[in-house]
This record gives structure tokens, sequence and C-alpha cells, in this order.
């Protein structure tokens, strides 16, 4: 889920299920996949990103965006990372600096103009990401042990969270990272 603050809500799920609203009134949107749908996030109500797949065999990665004409599919560039059949979270800060994370140490970035693919170090799924601007962004997951990579604005450094499961979900404040 995502929210604006204006209380506007996103939320997304299954069977390509989107649905915008708040409070007790939602409305559920077309959208061109019926692909479980892992994250979403708004650079504004007008611009939206939201991101999925079936990670099993025969799964199919799904990028969709919506800036304000419904949701269309985004062209997803030849990755080199294999078996990428599912992207789980995205996050942006701006519309024109967006960051997606899936499968096999899978990661996307919308610099405004194209999708490219990122290599941050890390080959296990990711299943999160999260920033607090343009120089500091990290990306976390794993499934037996944990993984992980931070962005400093210049430069990838892989996270040392071997010692730990796989990890679901990041956030920072300031210099700090929160798994």
């Amino acid at each position: 889920v995502h929210g604006f603050e204006s209380g506007e809500l996103i939320a997304v799920g299954n069977g390509g299920a989107v649905v915008r609203g708040g409070g007790t009134t939602w409305a559920q949107v077309s959208v061109p996949t019926s692909q479980d749908l892992w994250g979403v996030w708004g650079a504004t109500p007008a611009d939206i990103w939201v991101v999925g797949g079936d990670p099993e065999a025969g799964g199919v990665p799904v990028v969709l965006r919506d800036t304000g004409g419904g949701f269309e599919a985004v062209t997803i560039p030849s990755l080199e990372r294999p078996r990428v059949r599912a992207f789980f979270k995205v996050w942006g800060n701006g519309p024109n600096d967006v960051y997606i994370v899936g499968q096999n140490g899978a990661v996307l970035h919308w610099d405004g103009e194209s999708l490219l693919e990122l290599n941050v170090g890390v080959g296990m799924d990711l299943i999160s990401v999260w920033g607090t601007g343009p120089g500091r962004v990290a990306v976390i997951g794993g499934r037996t042990n944990g993984a992980g990579a931070l962005w400093d604005g210049a430069r990838w450094s892989v996270l040392n969270l071997a010692r730990f499961p796989g990890m679901n979900g990041v956030w920072l404040r300031g210099d700090t990272v929160h798994v």
C-alpha cells in the first residue's frame, strides 16, 4: 500500500488486483495483467508504479506505470540476472529516480528516460527497497541468509547480513539502516 498527503491510498494484491481510495471508499483499477502484484509506489497520485509477477517457473515479471491515463506495461530491459520472474517492491526519490527490486538480486532503476538494470553485488532475492534521498538507498532480502546493499550516491556496498535469516523489510532514517 502507498499513501499520499491527500489521504488517497493505493493498494495491490493477488491476481492483478489494484484498488484506490481511502477510508471506507475503494474502487478497483483496471491493469493489463493478472499476475500477482507485490509493490506500489507513487511520486504523486498521477504518477504511480506497480510491480509483481509469479516467482515460480512460468511466471512473468511485471512493471506497470500510470502517469494519469491508466496503467500501462513498462518495457523491462533484457536482464543479465537469470530467472527473474517477479519484482517485489518499488520505491522512488521522485518521478525520475525510481528503484525496483526482485528475484535473484535484480535491481532496476528509472532515471526519467529509461529503465536500466543495476548490479548491486547481491545474487539472492531482494524483497524490499527504501531510501531517504538520491544518495541513500537500501535494498534487502535473501532467503536462508539475509542479503542487502546500500547506495551512498556514488557506489553500492554489500551489507553483511549472513548471520540473519532472510530479510523482508527495510527503512532508513538519517544514516541508520533498519531491517
